[in-house]
């Protein structure tokens, strides 16, 4: 596998589908609508190593964000449906865990 090569400047659409980022399919298409950064000299195409590393990182923050986020509208969604069993004293615990 050619990613295996530190010196490596450059991945190709096999490298990254070899690397796991998904499939053939779904390489191409993000190459086409640019979400993945590239070059297509002489009508190959590059991925810059440092340009893809710094695109996966930031696509990593951003779904671990999004999936805080989430867990958090969950947490507040379960809430919300037992609110009305809960204690006037359960329900002061609750706000002031969320405070």
């Amino acid at each position: 596998m050619g990613s295996t090569n530190p010196e490596k400047r450059f991945y190709t659409p096999k490298d990254l589908i070899e690397m796991g980022y998904g499939s053939r399919s779904t390489v191409y298409r993000d190459l086409d609508s640019g979400k993945i950064p590239h070059h297509r000299p002489g009508g190959r195409i590059l991925i810059p190593k440092d340009e893809f590393d710094l695109f996966m990182m930031r696509e990593r923050v951003e779904r671990e964000s999004a999936g805080t986020s989430w867990r958090a509208e969950r947490a507040v969604s379960e809430i919300v449906a037992v609110a009305s069993r809960l204690t006037a004293e359960q329900r002061e615990a609750v706000l002031a865990a969320l405070s």
